[in-house]
This record gives structure tokens, sequence and C-alpha cells, in this order.
């Protein structure tokens, strides 16, 4: 009898669990924009995912226009979100932060390009010039490439939001309008 009370009020228990995490299922992220192929997921990426404490999605594609002096490094697009409780905190920490500063590395300068709080969360921009030498560098102007990574991150009901991308040849405001749009499916996904 103690036994058979013992195991029904586990199972009480267990249902109720069930029950209140399916409330908090989140809905699948939504598919690359058009032009970008997914990446493989990695094998923590897929364990996070069926765990249910996370979800993140890497995409690329070729750089329009790209000028053809080096090998084009493809934008790469991600965006996800982690449970993580109390980040809101780091968030508000990272907008008070001042941008990191320039730095000069293996060729490439990679400068500041904006930060602001931005849509309940925290939007950063570096710009990247990288130096060509050789014989290609000719079709580069000034032997140079100069690429942008922008990168937004929120925070919604305890959960850690990112959308960003990187190695965008060309204008940044083709990226921003990446990010705009996938914060909104971001968002919506999680709620």
């Amino acid at each position: 009898m103690r036994l058979t009370a013992g195991l029904v009020g586990t199972l009480s228990l267990s249902i109720l669990a069930v029950r209140a995490s399916d409330e908090n299922v989140v809905k699948p992220l939504p598919a690359p924009p058009p032009g970008f192929a997914q990446v493989e997921d990695s094998p923590s990426v897929k364990a996070m995912r069926s765990a249910g404490v996370a979800d993140r999605i890497e995409a690329q594609k070729d750089n329009a226009e790209w000028p053809g002096c080096m090998t084009d490094p493809k934008v790469s697009f991600g965006y996800g979100w982690t449970a993580l409780p109390g980040a809101d905190q780091s968030l508000r920490i990272m907008a008070q932060t001042p941008e990191e500063p320039a730095s000069f590395a293996m060729g490439t300068k990679n400068e500041p390009a904006g930060k602001k709080e931005y849509k309940g969360g925290v939007l950063t921009w570096r710009k990247k010039t990288v130096t060509v030498a050789g014989s290609s560098s000719t079709k580069c102007p000034g032997n140079q490439v100069v690429m942008h990574d922008g990168n937004w991150a929120g925070y919604i009901d305890g959960k850690l939001l990112g959308v960003g991308v990187n190695n965008l040849y060309g204008p940044k405001e083709v990226g921003q309008a990446l990010i705009d749009e996938y914060i909104d499916k971001v968002v919506a996904a999680v709620k």
C-alpha cells in the first residue's frame, strides 16, 4: 500500500512537471534567410536543443560583389536563444561598458562601428579592414577589404537571445536589416 501511494505521488508530481514545462515550450526557430545555407548543427547544439535549454541556427552565403583579391570568408548569420535566468543584469552591464578599442592583428584592423541599446537589448557593430598583399591586391581599392560584424543580444522570460552577422562585405545596412528581421522572429519563437 505504501509503495502504491508513493508511486502515485511521484507520478502526479511528474505529470505536473511535464505540464509546467509544456507551458514554456519554445517554438522552433525560423529557417535562415533566402540565399543562406544552414550549417550543420554541432553535437552541443543538438544536445542543448533536445534538452530544451537552448537553440541556435548558423547559416552562410557568399558575399555579394566580392572583389576577388582574397578568398571570400563568406557572410555568416546566426541566431538563437539560451535559457539563462538573470542574464538581463549582464545585458545592462554590457550596455554601460564602453566599446572595445580598435586593435590590429595579422593584417586586420578591428575597430568599433557603433554600440547602442536597441530593441530591448544591446546592438554592437565592428568594422574589419583587411590589408591585402600580393598580385591579386590590385582588385581591391587601396589594397583593402572592409567588412562588418553586427551582433544583438536581448533577454526575454529567462532566455538570452542573440542575432548576428559576421564578415559582411558592403554596407552594414544590409546586415542591420537582417538583424532587425530576425530579432522579431527569435522573440516570437521564445514568447
